[in-house]
């Protein structure tokens, strides 16, 4: 798979990579593919990469083969991915972290940065993305409504991952201010 940014070289110097992460409805990929159109450096899609690697989406992917599976691919490929010239921004699963050797990957490699949003605007966007793609999130086709009761479990379980982040950055706002907000955080504006 390639990166849709490898055509130049980055215009803004990042010393590591940037891994950006957060709760489901956080838009961690569309911020982050406005930082690496904005500075030039390859996009990976940790999310994206697992569903290339296994031929499915992942919500298939643990239908078909657990969660583990889904924690195994994105460990060889965050791996990888991490070690690549330049530096990559890589908008990380918004689980990945509950693996203790992604953490310490991530840890040793990267600069780790947590879209920190309460949880009633992630279920609202969550509520909106869903809307727009329908077919692509098939627990809510089950029935299950994405409202906190139903996710506040969730993002408690997630969110000491989250606030282990060296940079949290609110992403209350559109994906190009939050972008600008987390390069300004790591000293690349």
């Amino acid at each position: 798979m390639t990166d849709y940014y490898d055509h130049h070289g980055p215009t803004t110097p990042l010393d590591r990579p940037l891994v950006l992460t957060g709760f489901l409805g956080a838009r961690v990929a569309d911020v982050a593919r406005r930082i690496t159109a904005t500075t030039g450096h390859p996009l990976f899609d940790l999310d994206r990469a697992v569903e290339h690697a296994a031929g499915c989406t992942i919500d298939e992917l643990i239908l078909r083969e657990g969660v583990p599976a889904v924690r195994a691919h994105e460990k060889r490929l965050l791996e990888q991915a991490l070690r690549r010239s330049p530096p990559p921004v890589v908008a990380l699963g918004e689980g990945a972290l509950l693996d203790p050797e992604v953490r310490g990957i991530v840890s040793r490699s990267a600069r780790l940065v947590y879209l920190r949003l309460p949880l009633s605007s992630l279920v609202a966007s969550l509520r909106a993305q869903i809307a727009r793609h329908p077919g692509r999130h098939y627990a809510w086709l089950m029935g299950l409504e994405p409202g906190e009761a139903l996710l506040a479990p969730l993002f408690e379980q997630r969110r000491p991952g989250y606030e282990a982040a060296d940079v949290v950055v609110d992403g209350d706002a559109d994906p190009l201010t939050v972008a600008r907000r987390v390069l300004g955080q790591v000293g690349a504006a």
